[in-house]
C-alpha cells in the first residue's frame, strides 16, 4: 500500500456522487456485489448451524443452535422473544453491518474488469489517505450513539478453512450456553455478532486479486444514524452515507485514476472542470497539494 493510500474503484456515477455529495456510501452487507457474500453466506451459515444441531444430543445445545439460527436469518426477530433481563445487552450487541470496500491495488486490471460496459472500461478509482479516513470515521463513532467502525484487510480463505473457523466459533459459544444458568440470550447475541463480523472480513481465495481493505460500520438498535434506500439492479438496497466536510475531503482524497480505454484527454478535462466547479483543488506539483489525476497504465487491447 504505497504511501498508505487505499483505492475505491467505482463507476462514473459513483465518482460523481462521492465528489458532489462529499460522502462515502456503506452498503448493507447482505446486498454486496459478490454473489458469494450476503444472503448466500448467511444461508451457508444457517445450514452449518442446522447440521451441528442435528448432531447434538444435548437438548440445551439444540436450543442454542435453534436460537442462533433465528438470529442469523431474521433481521427483525420479535422482541417479545427476548428475555427482558438482557434487553439492554440485546440492543448493544445485536448490530447490523454496512460495508465500504476499497483495494490496496493502485491500478489493477482485475478490478477495472468490474467496470466494462460496451467493450469499454468505464470506471475510476479514488485514492484515499488511510489514516484520514480512520480519523473521520472515529469522529463519527464518537459523535453518534450506537455506531462503531472497524477496518482491516480481508482474510482470504478456502471454503474448508472458512467452514472450520465458523464451526469452532459456534461450538465454543454453545459450550458457554450449555454451562450457564443466566444470560443465555446474551451468549446467543454475542455468538451471532462474532460470526457476522468474522465472515464480513473474510472472502474466498478466488477473490484474492482484489487485495481488499474494508471499513465496516456497525449500527445497533440504539443508533441515531438511520439507513436510506436506493434502487440497485432493480433491488431496493439499504445503505448509509457518511458525510465528509470540506476539510476532510481535502485531506482524504489524493488521486483519481481514469480506467483504461476511456479517452484520456477528454476524460481528464471533464474531470478537471467538475473538480474545480465543486471547490476541489487540482494537483500542484510545486506544493505537492491537491488531487492528482492519472490514467491507468494497464495495457488493454480489443
Amino acid at each position: 500500500m504505497e504511501n498508505n493510500i487505499i483505492y475505491h474503484y467505482t463507476s462514473p456515477e459513483g465518482l460523481k456522487a462521492i465528489l458532489e455529495n462529499r460522502s462515502l456510501r456503506f452498503t448493507n452487507y447482505r446486498f454486496l456485489n459478490d454473489k458469494k457474500e450476503g444472503l448466500c453466506k448467511e444461508n451457508d451459515i444457517s445450514a452449518k448451524i442446522e447440521e451441528l444441531k442435528e448432531k447434538d444430543t444435548n437438548s440445551k445445545g439444540r436450543d442454542f443452535f435453534e436460537l442462533l439460527k433465528q438470529q442469523i436469518i431474521d433481521i427483525n426477530i420479535d422482541d417479545c422473544l427476548i428475555d427482558k433481563s438482557v434487553s439492554g445487552e440485546y440492543c448493544e450487541i445485536k448490530n447490523d453491518y454496512y460495508v465500504l470496500s476499497l483495494s490496496k491495488e493502485l491500478d489493477s486490471l482485475s478490478m477495472w474488469n468490474y467496470y466494462i460496459k460496451n467493450r469499454k472500461y468505464e470506471g475510476y478509482n479514488i485514492g484515499f489517505k488511510l489514516e484520514v479516513l480512520q480519523k473521520i470515521f472515529s469522529k463519527v463513532a464518537k459523535d453518534s450513539k450506537g455506531v462503531k467502525f472497524e477496518d482491516k484487510d480481508i482474510n482470504y480463505m478456502n471454503m474448508q478453512d472458512e467452514n472450520n473457523e465458523f464451526e469452532n466459533i459456534i461450538l465454543s459459544f454453545k459450550e458457554q450456553y450449555v454451562r450457564t444458568y443466566s444470560g443465555k440470550m446474551k451468549i446467543v447475541f454475542e455468538c451471532r455478532d462474532k460470526i457476522l463480523r468474522n465472515y464480513i472480513f473474510s472472502k474466498n481465495n478466488c477473490f484474492r486479486h482484489e487485495n481488499e481493505y474494508r471499513f465496516v460500520l456497525m449500527k445497533n438498535r440504539n443508533s441515531e444514524i438511520k439507513e436510506q434506500f436506493y434502487i440497485k439492479n432493480g433491488i431496493i438496497t439499504p445503505y448509509i452515507d457518511i458525510p465528509l466536510n470540506d476539510e476532510d475531503v481535502v485531506k482524504a482524497i489524493k488521486s483519481i485514476t481514469i480506467s483504461p480505454l476511456l479517452e484520456e484527454e477528454i476524460a481528464k478535462k471533464g474531470l478537471e472542470f467538475f473538480l474545480i466547479s465543486k471547490g476541489y483543488e487540482l494537483y500542484d506539483k510545486k506544493d505537492q497539494t491537491g488531487i492528482r489525476i492519472e490514467k491507468s497504465k494497464c495495457p488493454v487491447r480489443y
